[in-house]
Order: structure tokens, then sequence, then C-alpha cells
């Protein structure tokens, strides 16, 4: 992985960390199986985020071990608007009805 550039608010990272890992599992499954193209991914989790992107944590049923797949941001500006991007793009590409990601995904 090239060099990533650490968030400069640790504690707003940190609370979109925990609010979307323990909120919206669903969305990150999704975007997993999205952006890693492998719908056999059953469990994601954001085990951090950068200014380019965000390194999910994966689970495979075949793979004991979790994988890690970074996901590089397609938008510039807030982190809420990004990841909240990469959801509705993952939605999207799989015509998912977003019903399961309200407005409020990161509120």
């Amino acid at each position: 992985m090239t060099h990533l550039t650490t968030i400069k608010d640790q504690d707003r990272k940190l609370d979109i960390m925990d609010h979307v890992n323990q909120d919206h599992r669903k969305e990150l499954l999704i975007i997993a199986q999205n952006y890693g193209k492998n719908n056999d991914i059953h469990d994601a989790v954001i085990s951090d985020i950068y200014e380019e992107g965000i390194l999910l944590q994966t689970q495979v049923p075949s793979v004991s071990m979790k994988q890690d797949l970074f996901i590089h941001f397609e938008l510039k500006g807030d982190l809420e608007e990004q990841i909240l991007y990469l959801a509705y793009n993952s939605f999207a590409k799989q015509k998912l009805s977003s019903v399961i990601m309200p407005n409020s995904f990161l509120k």
C-alpha cells in the first residue's frame, strides 16, 4: 500500500468509525462486496480512515483470517460525504434499494 495521510481530527474519525461500525454493518458489507468484487464477503468493519480512503477488515467463509481491503475515496470533501457516496455507489452498482440506508446514514 502506498503512503496514506492520517486524518487530522482523530476524534471525528473515531466517532465516524464507531457509528458506522455499530449502526451500518449492512451498508459496510455492501461496500466491501462491491469494491472488493466478492459477493462471498459476509462481514466488514472499518479498521481505519485516511484522507485517501477507508481500510476495511473483511471476512469470507472460506478463509479463517480477516483480510484488509482498502477503498479509495472517489470524491473530495467531507469524510461523511465520501463514505456515504461509497455506500450509494455500491447500492446502485448492485442494483439494490437504498431502503436499508436512511438519509441519516452518518447522523
